[in-house]
């Protein structure tokens, strides 16, 4: 497929709330998870690119002394958990999860269930189309 003239670039956005529950869960007794929570809660409550980053780093710095698993995924997380540091600050918030993803597919998958067998691809389509239209409309 020829592009012609525009570069694609794709940014992926890792859902932070599953980044750190990945931490948590590698951190063994509930004090340590508890610990572990604690450490990387701020990092995304943070305002500002530099001070969101500068967080980061001091978290990764925090997690490796008590709990090297959880440091170990959470560093190699950066540049996904971050992705979205690249759009306006207004848009952070819906950007760091994939809540409204996770939502939309849940919707699609319960309306195509109850069909089962579409006629034609144009068919699905539409469907699919009509319940994205409805999302946008939220």
């Amino acid at each position: 497929m020829d592009t012609g003239q525009y570069s694609w670039e794709l940014t992926w956005q890792r859902c932070v709330v599953h980044l750190m529950r990945n931490c948590i869960a590698a951190a063994g007794s509930r004090s340590l998870k508890k610990r572990v929570a604690r450490i990387m809660e701020p990092v995304f409550r943070a305002k500002d690119t530099n001070q969101v980053c500068a967080l980061f780093h001091l978290a990764a710095k925090m997690l490796e002394k008590c709990c090297p698993k959880a440091a170990e995924i959470w560093e190699d997380a950066e540049a996904d958990a971050l992705a979205c540091l690249d759009f306006p600050a207004s848009h952070w918030k819906r950007l760091r999860t994939n809540n409204l993803q996770e939502r939309t597919n849940h919707k699609i998958k319960r309306r195509t269930k109850v069909v089962q067998v579409f006629p034609s691809q144009r068919s699905l389509m539409r469907l699919v189309g009509s319940v994205l239209a409805e999302q946008d409309e939220i």
